[in-house]
């Protein structure tokens, strides 16, 4: 019967659902630099009792993602990632790999993450177990939660799009939301009795408007924001802010390689630097409107630009001096 109709969630049992809401694997909630939807297998979190749950998870993910007509288009990119987390299961690997070879997918990028070389062994074995015009695809990275992000941002998958921070910590909150929209979407299909509306989450965006942080100028004591914030501004205050001169230690660090880098990877290395202030360090880039007594936390795009602005100061400081010739 199900042959002829779409998987929904109605058709998970509970063990189903809590491998599902576990966050093992998502579809993330922004694109890469290419418009294509980003799913990621997060193998630490993978939580289940038999090898079904697992498969069927897969299976709905992998599902729901292909619906778009951009990913039937321009294909998906996959990111399996093992970064401090030591797989050894080949069973689950074959499995898996029969779950994907079930559905139409186009592959436009597979990426495995790990920082264990003894899972040298399992990144070999998912490269044998595919089809010969998804092997040109698929990039193995070898590091740390930093070394391996950094490497993809090279291939145009944005920092804030995962939900991995660069301290490894591992979030689920948007998938959780997604999974909620997709309740919400079904049973509106039912109600409806009419075919269920594509659900393309990975065109939403995920990124954060403008929060007014209000700081009492009243109140010496709150007056100023954290020593981990990056300010906009000028003046000595702002210029030697302690986050500030974190935020300076950290553009000179990567200006060699920002210089010798291309317009594309530029911004992903301003990405870089605006997700380790903010995931990695705690921080904030915090801007003062004119003439009121509150800060503003700015978006990333704009966090962005003031990473760029940074770079050009420290490109035009190093520059010699010329003097006229008498």
């Amino acid at each position: 019967e199900k042959l002829c109709t779409d998987i929904t969630l109605d058709d998970f049992d509970q063990d189903d659902m809590e491998a599902l809401m576990a966050g093992y694997c998502q579809i993330c909630p922004l694109r890469d630099m290419a418009g294509r939807p980003i799913v990621v297998v997060l193998h630490k979190l993978r939580k289940l009792k038999v090898m079904r749950n697992s498969m069927r998870v897969q299976y709905y993910i992998w599902m729901t993602a292909m619906e778009s007509p951009s990913a039937q288009k321009s294909g998906i990119v996959a990111i399996h990632y093992h970064v401090d987390h030591h797989w050894n299961n080949n069973m689950l690997v074959s499995q898996n790999n029969r779950v994907r070879n079930s559905l139409p997918i186009i592959y436009a990028g597979l990426h495995f993450c790990y920082d264990d070389p003894k899972m040298f062994y399992f990144a070999s074995l998912c490269l044998n177990m595919m089809k010969t015009n998804d092997k040109i695809r698929y990039r193995p990275h070898f590091g740390s939660h930093l070394e391996c992000l950094y490497e993809m941002t090279s291939y145009g998958i944005p920092l804030n799009a995962l939900p991995i921070s660069t301290s490894g910590e591992l979030r689920t909150d948007a998938h959780r939301r997604w999974i909620v929209q997709r309740k919400e979407l079904e049973a509106s299909r039912i109600n409806a009795s009419s075919p269920m509306a594509l659900v393309d989450f990975s065109t939403a965006s995920t990124a954060p408007t403008s929060i007014k942080i209000k700081i009492p100028t009243s109140n010496p004591a709150k007056a100023q924001p954290g020593d981990k914030d990056v300010l906009f501004g000028r003046g000595k205050t702002v210029v030697y802010a302690p986050g500030n001169t974190k935020f300076r230690q950290m553009i000179d660090l990567y200006m060699q390689r920002y210089e010798a880098a291309g317009r594309l990877e530029k911004t992903c290395i301003a990405d870089l630097i605006v997700r380790t202030v903010k995931d990695g360090n705690g921080g904030r880039f915090l801007k003062k409107e004119e003439g009121e007594d509150f800060w503003i936390e700015v978006d990333d795009a704009t966090a962005r630009k003031k990473v760029a602005h940074a770079f050009r100061n420290l490109r035009k400081s190093q520059k010699p001096q010329s003097f006229p010739h008498y």
